[in-house]
């Protein structure tokens, strides 16, 4: 979509241009007669950035969470990410205003956000590997049109291939509840004070 979305741009604003100069596309020849008109044609629109972020936690979330039981997913996150971010470049070195200057206060809040991606991650890459229908091939069949299936996947305290992930999940929720409540500041002036 991001190529889609790149050449209506380039499409819409060419012809806007062309419309304005008669065909010679010099912006100096132009039709506009105030210096807003001439910068709406020639100056590009806005660059809205938190859609950007959106759609890339979006991916990133969708690929973490499903890329186990879903293998593919990893390539293809990978392969739109890298498509967004070359069209997006695109976009704001050609075809877009300068973006005001901003703070960081969005990215830090972006990846405070995307902190919790690898938390989730874990956590479903156990409960995946921890199925029994995958590795053991067992199965609960039906005995009735009106019956539910039985998974018979349920929790235990067993060791197997997934426990490590369920601890090194448990160690990363707690590590990053701890960031939460108990600031970096606050960690460090408890170390500097032993």
């Amino acid at each position: 979509m991001p190529f889609v979305k790149l050449a209506q741009l380039v499409i819409v604003s060419n012809l806007k241009q062309k419309k304005d100069t008669k065909k010679s596309m010099n912006p100096y020849d132009t039709k506009a007669t105030t210096i807003q008109g001439f910068k709406k044609i020639w100056g590009g629109g806005d660059f809205l950035i938190h859609q950007k972020y959106s759609d890339s936690l979006n991916i990133t979330f969708l690929a973490l969470f499903y890329g186990v039981g879903m293998p593919i997913m990893f390539p293809l996150a990978a392969i739109i990410l890298f498509n967004q971010r070359f069209c997006e470049k695109t976009i704001v070195a050609y075809y877009r205003r300068m973006p005001p200057s901003m703070d960081d206060m969005l990215t830090k809040q972006v990846f405070s956000i995307l902190k919790y991606a690898p938390i989730l991650f874990l956590f479903n890459t156990f409960w995946l590997l921890d199925n029994r229908l995958m590795f053991s091939n067992t199965w609960s069949y039906k005995m009735t049109e009106n019956s539910y299936v039985v998974s018979n996947h349920f929790f235990n305290f067993t060791v197997c291939q997934s426990t490590p992930l369920l601890w090194i999940a448990i160690v990363a929720t707690f590590v990053s509840c701890l960031n939460s409540f108990a600031p970096i500041k606050l960690l460090k002036l408890i170390d500097g004070a032993k």
